[in-house]
């Protein structure tokens, strides 16, 4: 009896340890579900009974100077696949479906994959288009298509001014331009809308996801530029382009006073890249002017000193050719023949370093900070890296590189008698109707004095009234400026017969509103010099934006 009641114990105690045993493995499983799973389960579960619809606020708009539209958002519709109560497509169906939309029944079973999730079908079609689809799915009674109000942007000015503006992608977000630096502000805010899924995993239907109204982002970007004056910039650009058989070109108008960009053309146009400030290049002799700022401003120059030009000059056994042999020259005639035995002369009285600062106080070799993407630095060695005649070629303008922003913007500090200013393309952002950012002038740092730059303009008006700049001239207003031809650097040296023309100034002197830089690549039509391609233009930018603001000294 007593060895029956110790097997029983036992046997008691056996199945005592197995139960807590698997008692324990259960509690440790439930509490792994609920506590340490807890948030993943979760998350899972909510993804099976629900799909999640972003939907983003009509995107602002983008305005010039004077108000007019240059961007805008219109509605179009959008076509998702989205099966209710296990509804699918079979092949007649999807034969026909696909015939409807346009497409293979291979390309629409390809979008639908397995049918089970919300899948994009057509994005972004025209109202008209929308209509007559929808129209035949009702007629199929399909229940598994919805359609959905989204946003194409629009562009009323077509290829104007897409440098600037840029562009933006299927999901309406900014990709390039002013659409890419302001991307959060035109955006707006988003919002997010539930799709419910049944038992079976079919969506639970809700007509209020096919109504939903668009949200309205009252935002508003107006531009410093005139949509009229690029326009005309743009056509002027073109037409003087083809007409010297030229790879391209740059043309800029800076407003003196403020720095804001009223017109930036480059041809051919592009929406992803604008050359104006990504286009490095070496300058040539428009570069002059800032060296001999920086002589006079060291005082190792002085207006009536004198310079002898034999038509070129050797340094450290290398010759270095000019357009032909000027003889004496005063300072002022060095700049207005754009002697570059002269310049060289000039360059050797100062020291490597000396020059490299007054470049860098004229903003080159640094970004110029304006508001828009993809803006380069341009190429500024240190002295040190100056070998050879890399010494003195800088000083005409070789050995350096530069973007047409930041040579507007350097000669904008002789226009503002030594004051450099930050260029902008954005003058004000809005929201409802009130403005919430103000773009002002902003000054970074004096460069050279009053005194200095007004003895520059002096020479730099000689350019143009008995210089080489000539065909720069506005009638009935005095200009200051500079012509270029710059060789193009290749692989093994300088391309032979490939020249930049340039052409950088500002009017009127006594009381400068604008400054305006001309840049043609490569013209082939036989003309090449800065004074007879790049010049001319000039003049006709200058009569344009008197034509259209008139010739008094207040913009």
């Amino acid at each position: 009896m007593m060895v029956s009641d110790k097997k029983i114990v036992k046997r008691g105690t056996f199945v005592l340890i197995v139960h807590f045993f698997l008692f324990g493995i259960v509690g440790a499983h439930i509490f792994t579900l609920q506590v340490l799973e807890a948030e993943m389960l979760r998350s899972y579960a909510w993804r099976e009974h629900n799909a999640l619809i972003t939907f983003s606020p009509r995107r602002g708009e983008i305005l010039d100077r004077r108000g007019k539209v240059l961007a805008f958002s219109v509605p179009n519709y959008s076509i998702y696949y989205y099966p209710v109560g296990g509804e699918g497509l079979d092949k007649d169906k999807l034969r026909k479906v696909s015939e409807i939309l346009s497409m293979t029944p291979e390309e629409l079973e390809n979008r639908i994959g397995e049918g089970k999730r919300f899948v994009w079908i057509i994005r972004k079609l025209p109202k008209e288009r929308a209509e007559e689809i929808r129209s035949k799915f009702r007629e199929m009674k399909l229940r598994c298509f919805g359609f959905v109000e989204e946003d194409r942007r629009f562009y009323p000015n077509d290829e104007v001014a897409s440098n600037i503006l840029g562009f933006t992608g299927i999901d309406d977000q900014g990709l390039a331009g002013i659409e890419y630096v302001y991307e959060d502000f035109l955006k707006g805010d988003k919002k997010e809308v539930f799709l419910r899924r049944d038992a079976g995993g079919g969506a639970i239907p809700d007509e209020k996801i096919l109504e939903l109204p668009v949200l309205v982002s009252r935002r508003e970007i107006v531009l410093t530029i005139d949509i009229n004056l690029q326009a005309l910039c743009e056509e002027l650009l073109k037409k003087k382009v083809l007409e010297n058989k030229a790879k391209g070109g740059c043309l800029v108008v800076l407003d003196s006073k403020t720095a804001e960009v009223m017109a930036m053309a480059v041809y051919p146009p592009s929406r992803d890249r604008n050359a104006a400030i990504s286009w490095v290049f070496e300058p040539g002799s428009v570069i002059k002017p800032f060296v001999v700022a920086a002589a006079l401003e060291e005082g190792v120059a002085h207006p009536n000193m004198s310079f002898f030009c034999p038509g070129s000059i050797t340094y450290m056994g290398k010759k270095i050719g000019d357009t032909k042999a000027h003889g004496s020259l005063d300072l002022s005639g060095v700049v207005s023949e754009s002697c570059n035995v002269g310049m060289i002369n000039l360059a050797l009285r100062m020291s490597p370093e000396v020059i490299y600062k007054y470049f860098l106080g004229f903003g080159f070799g640094e970004h110029t900070n304006i508001d828009l993407p993809g803006e380069e630095r341009g190429i500024l060695r240190a002295p040190d890296q100056w070998y050879g005649v890399g010494r003195v070629v800088v000083a005409i303008g070789q050995g350096i590189s530069v973007t047409g922003i930041q040579l507007v913007s350097a000669m904008n500090v002789i226009a503002n008698k030594g004051v450099l200013l930050r260029p902008h393309v954005v003058s004000e952002l809005r929201s409802d109707g009130k403005v919430v950012y103000r773009v002002s002038r902003k000054e970074i740092r004096r460069v050279i004095s009053f005194e200095t730059a007004k003895l520059v303009e002096d020479m730099l008006l000689s350019v143009v009234e008995k210089g080489t700049g000539k065909k720069a001239a506005i009638p009935g207003v005095r200009v200051a400026g500079k012509t270029g031809t710059a060789q193009v650097p290749g692989k093994e040296g300088y391309r032979k017969g490939e020249y930049l023309s340039l052409f950088l100034g500002y009017f009127p002197v006594e009381s400068p509103r604008w400054v305006i830089l001309i840049v043609i690549d490569t013209p082939m039509g036989g003309e090449y010099y800065g004074g007879e391609v790049a010049a001319p233009i000039f003049s006709e930018v200058g009569q344009i934006l008197l034509n259209l603001y008139g010739a008094g000294v207040e913009n």
